[in-house]
């Protein structure tokens, strides 16, 4: 909806526009009143007239418009205003045309309307662009010669039917022209910001007075009604508001644009002047301050004329660099005598004829760095020179600005440094840590022999190749982000494991660091860790596993059963503890010795693991005992002790099956004992307990007690009711607690 603000646009001087209009509106009501054929005349020939002024002030301004909606709509209302030319002379009762029927001024009349609705449509979208005026109305000019002669033919359908009015064609026609010109509102006040609030409140007025134009000649049923009366006014008050509009935005805004402008450019004159009077006054300063500048630069300074070589200034470091013993009037002496002056110290003295180029005065910029003077001191200098040609408009060169300094010390400076930089090399390539130097990209620049050493490689070759070609890929994503804290930090120590030429995996030790010397490389020192790995390991391994079976011991156990409890009271799932111990495995040791009872022991182990999923744990106890932990049963407590029954009963046959043994003798032939021995179980379940894992082993523990009271080689589950023969079952775990063996129980 429109602001209400946007009625502010209305000023005092516009009060007089309105009361024409509304003055001529009444012009019109009063020849209704005489014949409505000459209203309709005066009121078809006032709107022709504004379309047709619309059009030549178009013309003439649309150098100065810049809002290509208004170009669109004056280029269109030459057209319309043409063919509403043809619609009022073949209007009914005018008879300037024998044989026209009634359909020829409708039709006409619908030629117009849909030229003006295409063009309120099409407008918006060149309101940011300047589209070509005459290409505009060459465009609307051409659909309207070819409509207006697809009328005189009678190509269109009927629109006005004597005695009956107007025809389905007619009516539709001007529902789609509304549509249009909807469209048309939608898209200029998406684009409002693009004009004036005055000049866009009147084309968005001049639009819906189009609209409600149109509603009113789809209710009329003769020429003479007053809705078609009432159309009449409104065509002529839209009209007149696009062209206000087009006043407004292509003749005195221009106006005022130019006259503020005049002003503008007249105070900048002002402006101008002033600066122009300071300017003087702060150039003679600039030029002190020049003179300044140029006496106390550190550098020596020669202007010098082309091509004589005859200085046109000279500063005091000039002066000081080449000796005033030497040059004592700079401004009197040839350059080229100075030159040859100093040529005898120079150690590599440049001949006469190459005096133009080493000044700068061949018409390119020259740098020479290896002119040694002595002077008459004793002492040498070297001395750096640039000449750069000066040239006037035409591109001749008629000076050269040669400038120069020591740079004795710098070169000295140089030297040490690259002395430094050998030693450095030396130390780096001798260094027993391995190093390289990467670049932002990961690739490699610079390697020692140890890291050659390390990886395999010849230093050649490791210069061809990047980090990326030894890391695992498990190990990339960690680099990439200990390089990103390198950039960031500026250091950083980690571990990561690389491939060697030969396949081989490494463990490495490294610590990086910037480059101080090369801005983005990375320096990094490589220790191989792996046989430190390795240890550590092997130390791990025992602290965690069994020596014999190689199975987790008891601490690991309970880690893995506590992990196994949380992970359990989280999901809801149940999960199983399975405590066995095997019968008479005492007599195995006693008749056979320990070495027998420990290939038991092993084969018992793997028998176990051979039960049991790869992700539940097979843990030795002690002794004889061992413990198997299956996690993540079901939610279900009878499925999941069935499952568990299941297990502990494939266990429980896997271990009675018969013990071959083969023991080894040194020189001697092997020997085979065979044994049967069986297991005792207790099976426990736990599922979101507050139980400690100690108490779950507990209830393990007692169920299996429960079984070897039962006879052995079976297995009971905690909880389930037993016979009462086997009360004392609770007796028997606190003596086993107390320190008795399970075969003196």
């Amino acid at each position: 909806m429109l602001s209400p603000r946007i009625f502010q646009v209305v000023k005092k001087p516009d009060v007089a526009v309105v009361g024409i209009l509304f003055t001529i509106v009444a012009i019109l009501a009063g020849a209704k009143s005489v014949h409505y054929l000459f209203f309709h005349t005066m009121a078809e020939l006032f709107a022709i007239v504004v379309s047709l002024s619309i059009f030549i002030l178009t013309w003439t301004s649309n150098r100065y418009l810049t809002n290509g909606y208004l170009i669109v709509l004056g280029g269109a209302y030459g057209a319309i205003g043409v063919v509403d030319i043809f619609h009022t002379l073949t209007f009914k009762g005018m008879n300037l045309f024998p044989g026209v029927s009634t359909n020829y001024p409708t039709q006409f009349w619908l030629t117009a309307r849909y030229l003006e609705a295409a063009a309120l449509l099409c407008a918006p979208l060149f309101i940011s662009k300047k589209p070509n005026f005459f290409s505009i109305s060459a465009g609307f000019a051409a659909i309207a010669a070819g409509t207006c002669v697809a009328v005189m033919y009678q190509w269109f359908p009927d629109t006005f039917i004597d005695g009956v009015g107007l025809t389905p064609f007619k009516v539709y026609s001007e529902y789609v022209i509304i549509a249009m010109l909807m469209v048309g509102f939608i898209l200029l006040y998406r684009r409002k910001h693009h004009f004036e609030p005055k000049t866009f409140f009147l084309l968005v007025t001049s639009l819906w007075l189009a609209v409600a134009m149109e509603f009113c000649f789809t209710r009329y049923a003769g020429f003479y009604d007053f809705t078609n009366e009432l159309g009449h006014y409104f065509r002529f008050l839209s009209v007149a508001l696009a062209f206000i509009a087009i006043v407004l935005s292509g003749v005195r805004q221009p106006l005022e644009l130019i006259f503020r402008e005049l002003d503008e450019h007249q105070r900048k004159l002002d402006v101008a002047n002033e600066n122009l009077t300071r300017s003087e006054t702060n150039l003679k300063k600039q030029i002190n301050l020049l003179s300044t500048l140029l006496k106390n630069l550190p550098i020596g300074v020669f202007m010098v004329e082309a091509p004589s070589g005859k200085p046109l200034v000279v500063n005091d470091t000039a002066t000081r660099l080449l000796g005033r013993g030497i040059l004592p009037d700079a401004t009197k002496q040839n350059l080229a005598e100075v030159y040859q002056t100093y040529k005898a110290g120079s150690r590599d003295p440049y001949p006469p004829e190459e005096m133009p180029i080493v000044l700068g005065m061949s018409g390119v910029t020259s740098h020479v760095d290896d002119l040694v003077v002595e002077k008459p001191d004793g002492t040498k200098s070297l001395l750096e020179i640039f000449g750069s040609p000066v040239k006037d408009d035409q591109g001749r060169v008629w000076a050269s600005l040669v400038n120069f300094a020591d740079i004795t010390q710098r070169k000295q400076a140089e030297l040490e440094l690259a002395r430094s930089k050998n030693r450095y090399q030396g130390i780096l390539h001798n260094m027993m840590d391995a190093y390289w130097r990467v670049d932002a990209n990961g690739r490699i620049v610079e390697a020692n022999q140890a890291i050659c050493q390390m990886h395999g490689y010849s230093k050649e070759e490791l210069l061809q190749m990047s980090i990326s070609d030894f890391e695992l890929i498990e190990s990339a994503e960690d680099t990439h982000k200990h390089l990103e804290a390198i950039m960031r930090e500026g250091h950083d120590a980690f571990e990561s494991q690389h491939r060697c030429r030969d396949g081989g995996i490494i463990d490495v030790e490294i610590s990086a660091s910037l480059a101080f010397d090369a801005p983005g490389n990375i320096d990094a020192f490589h220790r191989n860790i792996t046989e430190r790995k390795r240890m550590e390991n092997q130390i791990r391994e025992m602290a965690f596993h069994d020596s014999l079976t190689k199975l987790p011991n008891r601490r690991l156990l309970n880690d893995r059963l506590t992990q196994a409890m949380a992970a359990s009271k989280r999901s809801g799932f149940y999960g199983a503890l399975i405590f066995l111990d095997l019968d008479k495995f005492k007599p195995v040791n006693d008749n056979h010795g320990h070495e027998v009872g420990d290939l038991l022991l092993i084969e018992a182990a793997d028998r176990l693991k051979a039960c049991v999923r790869e992700m539940d744990t097979v843990a030795r106890f002690g002794g004889d005992e061992f413990v198997v932990m299956i996690s993540e049963l079901v939610a279900d407590k009878d499925d999941s002790t069935a499952q568990a029954r299941n297990v502990a009963e494939k266990i429980r046959m896997a271990l009675s099956e018969p013990y071959c043994l083969t023991i080894k003798h040194d020189g001697k032939a092997d020997t085979t004992v065979t044994h049967g021995c069986t297991a005792s179980i207790g099976v426990a379940l736990f599922v979101n307990q507050v139980a400690s894992p100690d108490e779950v082993l507990k209830w393990a523990d007692k169920a299996m007690y429960q079984a070897k009271d039962s006879g052995r080689n079976t297995f009971r589950i905690y909880g389930e009711e037993l016979p009462e023969t086997f009360v004392n079952s609770a007796s028997a775990a606190i003596d086993c607690v107390a320190g008795k063996s399970h075969d003196e129980v």
